[in-house]
C-alpha cells in the first residue's frame, strides 16, 4: 500500500496537518480495526497496511461483538476526542483503506467486519447527476413557482418598463389640484403658497 497516497486520501475527508497526525490516526484507527477481523484472514489483511499499522492489527485481541460503536470509543480514547471526531477519523481511515485495497481484499475487509462498520469500506460508486425533467410548459421557472399565476401583470401583458409610459396617469403631484410649479409660485419668491 502507498503511504503516501493513503495519507492523501485521509486528508480528503480530515484535514489535518503534518504526516505524523495522520500516521497516528491510521495506527490507532488499524489497532481498532483488528479486534473486527477473525484470525484466519488477518495476516492477509495486515499485509496490506502500513507498516507502521501492521502490528497493532495483528496483536489486537478478536472480539466477535466488536461494532462501530466499540471501534470509536477505542479510537476516542486513544487520540483523546469526542466520539464524533473519533467516528470521523475512523471512517476516514477505513474509507482511505478501503480506496486502495484491491477489490478482492476490500471486498474480505466487508466481509469480515460488522455490519453496522462495511459503509464505511465501501466503494462509491461514481454518481451521475438526475436526468433532467421535462419541462411542464415553455415557462422555466413554472415548476418552481410559488403562486400558479403566469407572474406579474407585466409579465402577463407582455410588457416592459422599457416599452411603456413611465409613471402611473393620475402621478401624485397632481392628484389633489395644481403644483406649485404649474402656479409659477416658488418660496423663493417671498410668496406663501396660494397667494398670488
Amino acid at each position: 500500500m502507498n503511504e503516501d497516497r493513503l495519507r492523501a486520501r485521509v486528508r480528503e475527508h480530515v484535514p489535518v496537518e503534518g504526516d505524523d497526525a495522520v500516521d497516528a490516526m491510521i495506527q490507532v484507527t488499524c489497532e481498532a480495526l483488528g479486534a473486527c477481523v477473525g484470525h484466519a484472514h488477518r495476516e492477509l489483511l495486515a499485509t496490506e497496511l502500513p507498516a507502521a499499522a501492521r502490528d497493532g492489527f495483528r496483536d489486537a485481541h478478536y472480539d466477535p461483538d466488536f461494532g462501530r460503536e466499540a471501534l470509536v470509543a477505542q479510537v476516542a480514547d486513544s487520540e483523546h476526542l469526542a466520539d464524533g471526531h473519533a467516528a470521523e477519523h475512523a471512517s476516514a481511515v477505513l474509507a482511505a483503506i478501503a480506496a486502495e485495497l484491491d477489490e478482492d481484499e476490500r471486498a474480505l475487509l466487508e466481509r469480515e467486519l460488522p455490519e453496522d462498520l462495511r459503509p464505511w469500506v465501501q466503494r462509491r460508486s461514481e454518481s451521475r447527476p438526475p436526468p433532467r425533467m421535462p419541462r411542464s410548459r415553455d415557462d422555466d421557472h413554472a415548476d418552481t413557482k410559488l403562486s400558479s399565476s403566469r407572474g406579474l401583470t407585466q409579465e402577463r401583458a407582455a410588457e416592459t418598463l422599457a416599452e411603456g409610459r413611465p409613471g402611473s396617469e393620475d402621478a401624485v403631484s397632481t392628484a389633489h389640484g395644481l403644483t406649485q410649479e404649474q402656479k409659477h409660485e416658488t418660496l423663493a419668491e417671498g410668496r406663501p403658497p396660494g397667494q398670488r
